[in-house]
């Protein structure tokens, strides 16, 4: 269900450089919340809640030498790379491991993507 919400809102358009790391965090807390055992995620993030992880996700990508070299026009921001990082966090709720026990690390590596380094000053 996650996955096509996502979906519809990047096929309307409304993803941007600038609303980008909220929709980041949103949509990587939704799908550790949903894969990963909540006592493993706060142990190992400290995270209580999905919506203490989409805070603090959202604070430390908006303090990221990228994202701060795009605010201040020092590179692009690339929609599509954007749009498949975000959908490869989503899809992993299909998973056939995202059943609420899945390991921490192995979450990280499914939702890990090439194109997430891309978005913005990427090559």
């Amino acid at each position: 269900m996650l996955f096509w919400l996502l979906s519809l809102s990047l096929l309307a358009g409304c993803l941007t450089g600038s609303n980008y790391p909220a929709e980041r965090a949103r949509t990587y807390c939704a799908s550790l919340f949903s894969c990963v055992a909540e006592g493993e995620i706060e142990l190992l993030t400290t995270y209580d809640d999905v919506n203490e992880c989409v805070a603090e996700e959202r604070r430390v990508f908006e303090e990221s030498s990228p994202y701060q070299s795009y605010l201040d026009g020092g590179c692009a921001f690339d929609s599509d790379s954007a749009r498949r990082c975000l959908e490869e966090a989503a899809g992993v709720v299909s998973d056939a491991d995202c059943d609420g026990n899945m390991g921490f690390f192995s979450f990280v590596l499914d939702v890990a993507d090439d194109d997430c380094d891309d978005v913005y000053c990427g090559s």
